[in-house]
């Protein structure tokens, strides 16, 4: 993913080994190598036109306006350079290459700052575990968070280009699991165990434990799943 303009990104098929320990400004020097490379290449006209039907523009900062305004609720990412929104992306999941049976998405959520190979472990693992080819591995990022202040639009940005090329990825604004259930019905989420304890803690639910019920049910109506490591 490189940058053209401001908040501008196209997403390519490059990508970027991020060891566990860095932090965002290794990243973003990395990928500033990589982007005055291939601005470059593209200045003396040394790619070819297969290379450039690969492009794809996506104003990340207009979109992060719409998702923080409540416009747009979900974008997602594909490392294939597939931009969906909404339902753009409901109707992927609904027109399976998988006869007689919807796609539906494997969803590791986090901040990702930055992603590492224990996010990736984690996540090949529960594709394998469940060895279903209707299932879509993508990493999650809300710009919202119900421990954290909310993500500014250069943080979004660093931490979406991680995954160009490389991985898919969803990003959102809903910080609860159940915001993010009624957004992508029929999802399985890959939690770790501390995240696990914390959907039964009743301080998430305004200190109710009826609303925690209420959103646990709801959320197994909408046909949704943990995944526990």
């Amino acid at each position: 993913m490189q940058l053209y303009g401001k908040g501008i990104w196209s997403l390519k098929k490059y990508s970027v080994s991020v060891d566990p320990n860095s932090d965002l400004k290794i990243v973003t020097q990395n990928l500033f190598a990589r982007y005055t490379q291939a601005k470059s290449s593209m200045n003396n006209n040394h790619e070819t036109e297969d290379q450039q039907d690969q492009v794809v523009h996506v104003d990340l900062n207009s979109c992060f306006q719409q998702i923080e305004n409540q416009k747009l609720k979900l974008l997602y990412i594909g490392k294939d350079g597939d931009v969906l929104k909404d339902e753009e992306l409901h109707g992927k999941l609904n027109n399976s290459q998988h006869s007689g049976s919807s796609s539906r998405l494997l969803l590791l959520p986090g901040s990702f700052n930055p992603l590492h190979s224990g996010h990736e472990d984690l996540l090949a693992a529960a594709y394998n575990f469940y060895k279903d080819p209707t299932l879509i591995p993508a990493y999650e990022l809300s710009i919202a968070n119900v421990d954290k202040p909310q993500l500014s639009h250069d943080s979004v940005s660093l931490r979406v280009q991680q995954f160009a090329g490389r991985h898919n990825v969803l990003l959102s604004r809903a910080p609860t699991f159940i915001e993010k259930a009624r957004l992508v019905p029929n999802s399985i989420f890959v939690v770790g165990y501390d995240t696990a304890v914390r959907l039964v803690q009743p301080k998430y639910y305004g200190n109710n434990i009826e609303t925690m019920k209420n959103a646990l049910m709801e959320f197994k109506q909408k046909n949704c799943r943990f995944l526990i490591a």
